[in-house]
């Protein structure tokens, strides 16, 4: 899943920018920037998630972000 979302959104950065910004959680400022850290960061935790090592913690990371998607889809 997180590889998937990743992966559109960084074929697709503008469209993901406006569909961010019509969620209306961000100030103009901030969305350009989120739009770049958010396929990162769901790219790294799938990595992560691979790794034995760092399993634990991007569980952890994974969830975080899943109930961060869940609040921003509720709050619409």
């Amino acid at each position: 899943i997180l590889f998937g979302a990743a992966w559109h959104k960084f074929s697709e950065p503008n469209a993901f920018l406006m569909a961010l910004s019509a969620y209306r959680l961000l100030p103009q400022s901030l969305l350009e920037p989120a739009a770049r850290a958010l396929p990162v960061a769901e790219a790294a935790v799938g990595i992560a998630l691979l790794v034995p090592a760092t399993r634990s913690a991007a569980l952890l990371a994974a969830a975080a972000l899943f109930l961060l998607y869940a609040f921003a889809m509720g709050w619409n």
